[in-house]
């Protein structure tokens, strides 16, 4: 599971389109059960853990 302050690595795709559009890096900010705020992008983003 992850824990607070682990740091994941994220790949953004489009619909239609091979390969990742966009990756990057961010930290996990909380964890509440399966439900995650992950921060180090332009704002904090809501995240559920089976998506990482």
């Amino acid at each position: 599971m992850p824990q607070v302050n682990d740091t994941v690595h994220i790949r953004f795709s489009m619909r239609g389109m091979s390969g990742p559009f966009w990756q990057t890096n961010a930290t996990i900010a909380s964890v509440n059960g399966t439900s995650l705020l992950l921060d180090g992008l332009d704002r904090q983003v809501p995240a559920v853990a089976s998506e990482l």
